[in-house]
Parts: structure tokens; sequence; C-alpha cells
């Protein structure tokens, strides 16, 4: 069985950019996705 790449999408709070790109790939069966942010304010940070 082959493993799947992860991706990490990354943005400054995880509020915007970083989410969207993960419901855009959520359903691609090849890969396997995440976001979070830098910011200690971030909704989830690295």
């Amino acid at each position: 069985m082959i493993e799947k790449p992860h991706l990490l999408f990354i943005c400054g709070k995880n509020q915007w950019r970083s989410p969207t790109a993960v419901r855009i790939y959520a359903n691609d069966p090849r890969i396997e996705v995440r976001s979070a942010g830098v910011s200690p304010k971030s909704v989830r940070s690295i």
C-alpha cells in the first residue's frame, strides 16, 4: 500500500487562507491535508 503525501498549509492566524486550502483539497483521495498558523493567536498553531 502506498502512503499518501501529507500537506500542511500555513498562514498567519489559520483563519482564512490555510483553512480554505484544506477545504479545496479535502476530497482529493491522493493526499492528506491540514492547516496551521504561525501567530500565537492562531486557531491551530504549528
